[in-house]
């Protein structure tokens, strides 16, 4: 039995209605991997950003003689070091906050900040 010419033409129209799958999406998710790869690797290689920048405003607020917001920037600047367990970022800012003890006449706070830096030496 012969098939009618119009079931042929139904299967042509299904046939020409199946996409092709689209170049442009492949380089497109290629492209999102890559930038989720780089900004992973960015996030890892550069951890002690937060601990810079609570350094940088303490400096900025200690320049400006705010000694109370210079403090308040150390010692989020001291959280960050000890998080990221760095001993020399721990030294700086604890010297950071000595200087902040010092400047505002709390020497009893300057000694213990020295005593602390101190200890973390041996």
């Amino acid at each position: 039995m012969a098939k009618s010419p119009k079931t042929r033409a139904t299967r042509r129209k299904k046939r020409s209605r199946r996409r092709r799958p689209d170049p442009g999406a492949a380089r497109l998710l290629v492209a999102i991997a890559i930038l989720l790869v780089l900004a992973i690797v960015g996030f890892i290689a550069f951890d002690d950003r937060h601990w810079h920048a609570f350094d940088d405003a303490g400096d900025g607020a200690f320049a400006r003689r705010n000694y109370e917001y210079a403090e308040s920037m150390y010692r989020k600047a001291l959280l960050e070091a000890e998080r990221l367990e760095d001993r020399q970022l721990i030294a700086a800012t604890l010297s950071d906050l000595e200087r902040i003890a010092r400047a505002s006449g709390r020497s009893a706070d300057a000694a213990s900040y020295a005593a602390r830096r101190a200890a973390l030496g041996r």
